[in-house]
């Protein structure tokens, strides 16, 4: 959505910049013990015990490899039960070692060692190539290490190959464990490709050097993640809402958006689809897929913003491996080869002629504005959605809104309720200041919202990227702690409908 500038102006805001792109210093404080609940693998997995310390997974400050003397990608987003993973490392090391961990509660660690490879010779990769055409980056390594995971042990799960030098030097590499066998009640959904729309890694992504006239219109994930050490936006976004589901043992499986753009059944056999944080470029097929996931019924949590903002299309890599590339023409989408010869995949904003489909008539809401961590407000609390979270209406969510934030439209169901209505400013400005005159600035209204379709399905969006902070407290090293007892509550009564 915001333009490389802007995003490191208020990530810097937020704290988040001092990390310098990598994962060391972020940290939890204490958080409530696990919820009971029945027996399921998750509620399982999380009673062994996890690293011996919070620490033991995380890459200290120390330890970043803020100058790739040590990273790698993986060989697919996602990986299932059973299946194998080439990991492709690239290091100034003599030799390395991979660290493989499962992230969930674990009583409040974090994470869990499964695998710690032998020592491995260090190898300097070649150089990425870059096609002048589309300003893409790619890299074309050797495989360094085939990871096989094991077809019963391995839950499905958010994963962390922690590349480890010899010099001490560290870096991440994001995959998932799927299970697409197991009809688990909710189904996660890692937004990778969003991931990969602001990874600079190689010096172009869809929104740098110059988003207007020289950002990438193809980016791969055949090369590293830039940002967190190679963990992409995962630790930022998406880990609280995920810390959260075990904590509170909800029954749950793993899946990125890639994975849901080539096989959207996967979602049918679950009770509901959750997207976390910030889920901004999707697929026309992810989109169908989701949206008739919903009118057969399967609820879907949108505890994100700005969901759904841009049309892309996928294509093979260069070894020929499906959905490597992601193809988005943004702000240029007239140049998109497809504009004329088939405007309903041209690459440009939902909302937006040729496609003119607006999001809200999906998620509820529809982005508005970014660049601003302000509180939410709740409009309406007589409901189920807000029994026992000690809410009424004007009760302050503190710190919740932002940093991207939606609004309603006139393509929002009809039969929308509205949760909370949180004012704020549109500033002419980068990032609203709390003195920002009101001439200087137009009032608006962010909301969180719930509809049900004529399926049956119920559909949550909670209008704003920072409610999963609310959830959990990690990250609070790096932001101020926003942990919230009626934010947590409410996310519990939304998720027990949908998989009751």
């Amino acid at each position: 959505m915001v333009d490389l500038l802007r995003r490191n102006l208020v990530l810097s805001t937020l704290g988040l910049a001092a990390c310098g792109g990598g994962a060391g210093g972020l940290g939890m404080a204490g958080n409530e013990p696990p919820a009971s609940a029945g027996s399921n693998p998750i509620v399982e997995e999380n009673a062994i015990a996890g690293t011996a310390a919070d620490a033991d997974w995380r890459i200290a400050p120390a330890n970043v490899a803020a100058n790739d003397e040590i990273m790698g990608y993986a060989s697919a987003a996602s990986v299932n039960v059973g299946g194998q993973l080439d990991l492709f490392v690239s290091t100034q090391d003599a030799s390395y070692q991979i660290e493989v961990f499962r992230i969930g509660w674990y009583g409040g660690r974090g994470a869990r060692l499964l695998l710690t490879t032998p020592v491995l010779p260090g190898v300097v990769q070649p150089a990425p190539t870059t096609d002048p055409n589309f300003n893409m980056v790619e890299c074309q390594w050797g495989s360094s290490y085939t990871l096989q995971v094991p077809a019963s042990g391995w839950l499905s799960g958010v994963y962390l190959a922690r590349l480890v030098g010899a010099s001490g030097k560290q870096a991440y590499i994001h995959f998932v464990v799927r299970d697409d066998a197991r009809a688990s009640a909710a189904l996660f959904v890692c937004s990778v490709s969003t991931y990969q729309a602001y990874n600079d890694w190689g010096g172009y992504s869809f929104y740098a050097p110059d988003q207007q006239a020289h950002n990438a219109r193809k980016v791969s994930f055949d090369r590293p993640y830039s940002r967190m050490s190679g963990a992409g936006d995962f630790l930022v976004w998406e880990i609280n809402l995920l810390r959260f589901l075990e904590r509170e043992g909800f029954d749950v499986s793993y899946s990125t958006d890639v994975d849901l753009h080539l096989a959207p059944g996967l979602m049918t056999v679950h009770k509901a689809t959750l997207f976390s944080g910030h889920s901004e470029y999707w697929s026309r097929d992810l989109r169908v897929g989701v949206q008739a996931a919903r009118d057969q019924g399967v609820h879907l949590g949108f505890f994100a913003a700005d969901t759904c903002y841009w049309q892309v299309r996928y294509e093979d890599g260069a070894s020929g491996a499906a959905a490597r590339r992601v193809v988005c023409y943004k702000y240029n989408f007239k140049e998109d080869p497809l504009y004329a010869s088939d405007p309903s995949l041209t690459t440009c904003l939902w909302r937006q002629a040729p496609l003119d489909w607006p999001e809200a008539s999906l998620v509820g809401v529809m982005y508005d504005f970014n660049s601003l961590s302000a509180d939410m407000v709740i409009d309406h609390a007589d409901n189920w959605i807000c029994a026992g979270a000690g809410v009424a209406q004007g009760t302050v969510l503190t710190g919740l809104l932002g940093y991207e934030v939606d609004r309603l439209d006139a393509s929002s169901p009809s039969n929308v309720l509205v949760i909370a209505a949180s004012p704020y400013y549109r500033c002419s400005q980068d990032v609203c200041a709390e003195d920002t005159p009101a001439a200087a600035s137009q009032a608006a209204i962010s909301s969180a919202t719930f509809y049900t379709a004529p399926s049956g399905a119920g559909v949550f969006a909670t209008g704003s990227m920072q409610w999963t902070w609310g959830l959990d407290s990690f990250g609070a090293d790096f932001h101020p702690d926003r942990v919230n007892a009626a934010a947590q509550q409410i996310t519990r009564n939304v998720l027990n409908h949908f998989v009751a």
